[in-house]
């Protein structure tokens, strides 16, 4: 075999191959071989038949298989040979395997980046901490309260906390645009959850009144084509009802499955649900932030292929998501451009070669601890979560995800060692806001 390699780029390569004659001929004769030992014809008892009629008869087709597995295992061994490590599946171009004049063929593909990771002292990270006080605790069991709220209807000017029921039509330039007209949606006064200056705007309107509003969608909204234009919105009351909260009482701690202990367990349980949020939280926040650090660390060119994988699986797990919620995928067509999940794709395969190289480098595995502290987190939230951690440890491909993010920890505990650390404490209700506020949809059913 005669294998000579290309560089196309920096991650590109062309490898063209040459099988000579003899080895391919080789190979035919042996499986022709094998076969006239299985073949049964007219005239011959199995296994005597004449190697002549059989290659008459399969030569074709035996040439074609063969063809393919000796292209499949030359390529490996050419890859082997020049230590190539293929990111995904090479394109094979310019085969030729006529008979008599042996095989050749040429692979395009890219490969794996040769990793050198900047030296984690200098990087510089933060770790944040947040411990639940008893005011945490107040607000939360005012949002429950609120959550719990019965409406009644008022004929007054709205004031802030207020559900205003209301129509509305959006138009860009004069003209309404897509997603901008709703009837019947509900507005809390003072919550999130429409863009900037809507809720805000209704504040003291009244049932029947129409209420012209110019605002503009963030730069950052998700529908490009509306992102940072002004709009116009008419909207018209339909009524407004105020919340008539529930007392803090023995029914209301028996809403929550608390019916003995009064406030005392109530708000015992509270914390314990706050710091089980506040602990994930965290690991999100700390592992984002030690992560984002170390992809701008290290700069490096990403494999197309890889990146081209990942966004066929973010697609895929976005179409299940949309009809498990009862979403046609299909009525969707910006779902065909897979170029909407580049920039996401890109990251998470770098980020993925940079985890990869720092547990491939410095030999870190699992922690067995760790492993089952997320595993009984999770079984925590269910009715009996020690069979929910059998059900985890009977199957080691149940485990796997979860053995994947212990990984990952002890990844960013890895670097905690290392780097150059700040401790930051941050309160809770810092910790749940969410990072930005350009999710904010037109109108939301609240």
């Amino acid at each position: 075999m005669q294998v000579s390699v290309d560089n196309v780029g920096v991650l590109g390569r062309k490898v063209h191959v040459v099988v000579p004659e003899t080895d391919v001929a080789t190979a035919i004769r042996s499986r022709l071989t094998t076969l006239s030992q299985q073949t049964q014809m007219d005239g011959f008892r199995r296994g005597k038949v004449p190697l002549k009629l059989v290659e008459q008869r399969f030569g074709g087709q035996v040439r074609q298989e063969v063809v393919g597995e000796l292209l499949r295992r030359h390529f490996v061994e050419a890859c082997q040979q020049h230590n190539l490590r293929p990111a995904g599946d090479p394109a094979i171009a310019e085969l030729s395997a006529e008979p008599g004049e042996g095989m050749r063929f040429t692979a395009e593909f890219e490969v794996y980046p040769e990793l050198q990771l900047a030296p984690f002292a200098t990087l510089s990270l933060e770790r944040f901490q947040c411990e639940i006080s008893d005011s945490d605790l107040d607000a939360m069991t005012q949002t429950l309260r609120e959550q719990r709220a019965e409406w009644r209807e008022v004929e007054r000017p709205a004031v802030d906390g207020d559900r205003l029921t209301v129509d509305f039509v959006g138009t860009l330039e004069g003209v309404p645009f897509e997603g901008g007209t709703a009837t019947g949606i509900n507005v809390v006064l003072g919550r999130p959850g429409f863009i900037p200056g809507f809720a805000e705007g209704l504040v003291g309107a009244g049932a029947g009144q129409t209420i012209g509003l110019d605002l503009s969608f963030p730069e950052g909204y998700q529908n490009a084509e509306l992102a940072g234009k002004p709009v116009h919105f008419e909207v018209t009351v339909k009524a407004v009802r105020e919340p008539i909260l529930p007392e803090v009482d023995d029914a209301f701690f028996a809403a929550f499955d608390v019916r003995e202990g009064g406030l005392e367990v109530f708000r015992r349980e509270l914390r314990s649900n706050l710091e089980r949020e506040r602990d994930q939280l965290l690991r999100e926040r700390n592992r984002k932030q030690a992560f984002d650090r170390l992809m701008a660390a290290n700069e490096f060119e990403v494999p197309r292929a890889l990146v081209a994988v990942e966004a066929e699986r973010m697609l895929e797990e976005l179409r299940q998501n949309l009809q498990q919620r009862g979403v046609d995928p299909s009525n969707l067509p910006a779902l065909d451009n897979l170029s909407i999940f580049g920039a996401r794709a890109h990251e998470r395969v770098k980020l993925a070669l940079i985890v990869s190289e720092v547990v491939r480098s410095h030999g870190l595995r699992p922690d067995p601890v760790r492993v089952r502290e997320l595993v009984e987190r999770t079984a925590s939230s269910y009715q009996d979560p020690q069979a929910v951690v059998r059900w985890f440890f009977e199957d080691r491909n149940r485990l796997a995800d979860v053995e994947a993010a212990a990984l990952e920890d002890g990844v960013v505990e890895w670097l905690w060692e290392r780097a150059s650390v700040t401790e930051v404490c941050v309160d809770f209700d810092e910790l749940r806001r969410p990072p930005a506020a350009t999710e904010a949809s037109v109108g939301a059913d609240t």
